[in-house]
């Protein structure tokens, strides 16, 4: 015959025995929906304009140089296509130009169009060379562009031959990306 003290233990058995069994049956759908957050999708940058030619004055001699930028959130953030890009809501740009062809490095005297952005700084290093940095800050939704940036800076062509300016553009989920090679050249 069960005694009252038989059915409690009997009880007991059972919700102890269906305890990881209910836990499992909620936790399985809750990890079924979470992201993967060992690999968190990103935007991935690629630029859609780069070029650098001389800004000519009314005398016909050089005074700047001009830089076009424009930057693109690429569609798909992964080279399988499976991952779509995120949304990038800032994009710095630092451009370097060479040694000598700067002549005045005050963010004030650089000439800066294009909606959206800005001159964050202008930096001369140790080797002569200057750098700016821009930035653009609005949406940028996969497969979206930024604004085109048009930056000019005071500068001067020594003897009449060829630089080479440099680039590259990261966001706060997107790697840096350098700028291709084919806009460096400024004859």
């Amino acid at each position: 015959m069960e005694t009252l003290d038989t059915q409690r233990r009997t009880l007991i058995k059972g919700a102890a025995w269906s305890i990881p069994v209910i836990a499992a049956a909620i936790a399985t759908p809750l990890a079924a929906a979470s992201p993967n957050t060992s690999e968190p999708a990103k935007a991935r940058l690629v630029w859609n304009t780069w070029r650098n030619n001389w800004a000519w004055g009314n005398a016909g001699n050089v005074t700047g140089l001009r830089t076009g930028v424009q930057i693109e959130n690429r569609y798909h953030a992964d080279d399988a296509y499976t991952i779509v890009s995120e949304d990038v809501q800032l994009v710095d740009v630092v451009i370097t130009y060479p040694a000598g062809v700067i002549t005045d490095t005050s963010v004030g005297a650089a000439q800066l169009s294009g909606s959206d952005w800005s001159i964050v700084k202008s930096e001369q290093h140790t080797d002569g060379t200057v750098s700016y940095t821009v930035r653009f800050v609005g949406l940028i939704a996969a497969s979206r562009n930024t604004g085109e940036l048009n930056l000019v800076v005071p500068a001067s062509r020594p003897n009449g031959a060829s630089v080479s300016v440099t680039a590259y553009t990261f966001a706060p989920n997107a790697d840096a990306v350098t700028a291709p090679t084919y806009g460096n050249t400024v004859y």
